[in-house]
């Protein structure tokens, strides 16, 4: 199994020859959207773990999930706005669906990688191919890349 610096290693190596390559044929997107969708496509790269017990993906995952629902369900108790409690409700729910997930179940397929993407995609498609970039390197790297 690799480790978070393994996918982080073999996503930047990838990512600096398709910037190379889009470099050499004059389709880059300027400095700031480049790093930005690398960077998105770099936090892509650890996705797939987020379901693995002792990962940084989880843990980073699980503590921001709980911060928000907790602030969120706190702002709700506060102001009676629905949007706080839409959020927490959201946090909760993925915090339990969290706990339900195997290990390089089904997020270690394109398909989840596809629909983790598309709100992106509903705001930048090039980000969205860089964070599809950052996921498939993962499972690439895993060994587990499907359709």
């Amino acid at each position: 199994m690799s480790g978070y610096r393994t996918h982080l290693l073999f996503y930047s190596t990838v990512a600096f020859i398709t910037q190379w390559i889009l470099a050499t044929l004059h389709m880059q997107k300027g400095t700031l959207t480049d790093l930005t969708a690398i960077a998105i496509g770099a936090a892509y790269t650890l996705l797939p773990d987020i379901d693995a017990p002792h990962s940084k993906a989880k843990s980073a995952a699980w503590k921001t999930l709980s911060a928000t629902a907790v602030l969120t369900f706190i702002g709700y108790a506060m102001t009676k706005d629905g949007t706080m409690k839409t959020i927490c409700a959201a946090s909760a729910i993925t915090l339990c669906i969290m706990m339900l997930l195997r290990h390089r179940g089904a997020l270690h397929s394109s398909l989840f990688a596809v629909i983790l993407a598309a709100p992106i995609a509903i705001i930048s498609p090039y980000h969205a191919l860089w964070a599809l970039l950052g996921y498939e390197t993962h499972l690439l790297l895993d060994g587990t890349l499907s359709n």
